[in-house]
């Protein structure tokens, strides 16, 4: 009974290590790593080729002598083969490591630098954006303006009322007479005073009104008593004006009327009063 039993067991164990054999005769052992090929699969194939060669070592091992073995010297050098295989695998995989961690902090710093840029990009489109929507406000708001003026209907009539309640408050400067044929300047800017439909009045007396004037009178050393003998074409108007709103030219009153305006005419004149000669008051018509 135990030798039919060790039958089976010897021819099985025989029939293994040639398995192992044929294994070993197909298996390639890598010499470096590939630098094209994934880390992962580079490592379960290291631990494949690992797995077989240490099932055929230990199977070498157990066997008896009756069983023809294979060369101790092969599996060594195989051994010894994977081992150096795994040493570089470790060396590129920690050059791997250190370059994906490398990577890793760089993308970190681009994504730090573009978000900062991309917020000051985005703030600066928010910033344009906010003027833009105030200018076109702004335009929406000028052409609803130009519209409504657009709609209006102003009159010729209009134009001129409102020329007549500016008139004695502004004035024009003197263009060339549009009526001299002789003129060759083209009368474009200022009023023809020439025209009588063009009359205004000057806001203030001009030098040459206020010479023809009481004022010019008084300022050449004439006597009052002779300026109020002067009718009023001759002396002109007091307030240097040559004419007013309606064109016709004030009258000057003698001075005898206007300080007792009730007195009858065929009265003679009021006595002279005496002047103080000690007289200090420096306001006397208060």
């Amino acid at each position: 009974m135990n030798r039919k039993t060790l039958q089976p067991t010897g021819s099985k164990s025989v029939s293994t290590h040639q398995s192992l054999l044929q294994s070993l005769d197909q298996l390639k052992l890598p010499i470096s790593p590939n630098k094209t090929e994934p880390i992962q699969n580079q490592f379960q194939s290291f631990l494949k080729s690992y797995q077989t060669l240490s099932h055929s070592i230990f199977h070498q091992i157990s066997t008896n002598n009756t069983i023809p073995n294979q060369t101790p010297q092969k599996l060594l050098n195989d051994l010894n083969q994977l081992d150096q295989y795994l040493v570089k695998l470790l060396s590129f995989h920690a050059t791997h490591d250190s370059n994906c961690k490398r990577m890793n902090r760089l993308m970190n710093q681009i994504q730090i630098i573009n978000q900062n840029k991309l917020n000051q990009n985005i703030q600066k489109i928010y910033d344009a954006e906010k003027k833009l929507n105030s200018i076109c406000l702004n335009g929406e708001k000028e052409k609803q303006s130009y519209r409504k003026i657009d709609s209006l209907s102003l009159k010729p009539t209009q134009i001129l009322n409102h020329a007549k309640l500016i008139a004695p408050y502004t004035s024009a400067p003197p263009a060339p007479p549009t009526t001299n044929p002789n003129n060759t300047t083209v009368a474009t800017a200022g009023l023809d005073l020439q025209d009588p439909a063009l009359r205004f009045l000057m806001p203030f007396p001009t030098e040459d009104i206020i010479r023809r004037g009481r004022m010019g009178q008084e300022m050449s050393g004439t006597d009052p008593s002779e300026i109020d003998k002067l009718a009023g074409n001759q002396l002109g108007p007091v307030v240097g004006e040559t004419r007013s709103a309606s064109g016709v030219r004030p009258s000057v009153v003698a001075k005898s009327q206007v300080v007792y305006p009730t007195m009858s005419s065929r009265r003679p004149p009021p006595p002279e009063v005496e002047e103080d000669l000690f007289d200090l008051d420096l306001n006397p018509d208060l």
